[in-house]
């Protein structure tokens, strides 16, 4: 859905809110209403800006989760986007930002991918420039990259969850837990 044919926050704010509100032809004074009881936007404060990292970083986390197939449940998946990128491969063409020994913008290509502080390694074109550890959010793949459904990840989890237990084996020498299952001879 391109940006700005989605739902604004105020749309989002009444269904939350006022969920049996099923007209838009108000009055000014309800509009009044309705709008202080949402209470004030709080745009362009530092705390707005806060939570909306906080918000994207856990977005990055739980993609980043999904990358690794280290998910069991999907539920609480349902704000990202329908495709997931996969990995970068070695060797990828990339752009990627720079923050030192230059600011900007270089292209490079991928030497490695560090799981644990979720970075590439990637060698930069220019030789001036070097490899560096660049945060994966700072990296834009050059050429066409592989992307997994959403849904993909759903199927997977459902098929494999199906054969994760298996039965419980008897043995003999343990006897049974059960002590309905033990058979006593007389």
């Amino acid at each position: 859905i391109p940006l700005l044919l989605e739902e604004n926050d105020f749309c989002n704010c009444l269904k939350e809110n006022f969920p049996q509100l099923k007209t838009r032809c108000l009055r000014r004074v309800e509009w009044c209403k309705i709008r202080r009881l949402l209470g004030k936007p709080r745009r362009c404060s530092s705390a707005f800006f806060r939570e909306e990292r906080e918000a994207l970083e856990i977005r990055r986390n739980k993609i980043r989760l999904l990358q690794k197939r280290k998910v069991s449940e999907l539920q609480g998946f349902k704000e990202l986007p329908d495709e997931i990128p996969e990995h970068l491969v070695i060797g990828t063409k990339v752009t990627a930002r720079l923050r030192r020994p230059q600011e900007g913008l270089f292209t490079g290509t991928v030497d490695a991918f560090d799981t644990v502080s979720n970075s590439y390694r990637i060698s930069f074109d220019s030789p001036e420039l070097g490899t560096h550890s660049i945060p994966d959010y700072e990296v834009l793949s050059n050429e066409h990259q592989e992307t997994v459904p959403l849904s993909a990840f759903q199927q997977c989890y459902r098929t494999g969850s199906a054969n994760m237990f298996s039965p419980p084996k008897f043995i003999p020498s343990h006897g049974s837990i059960n002590p309905e299952l033990v058979c006593v001879k007389k």
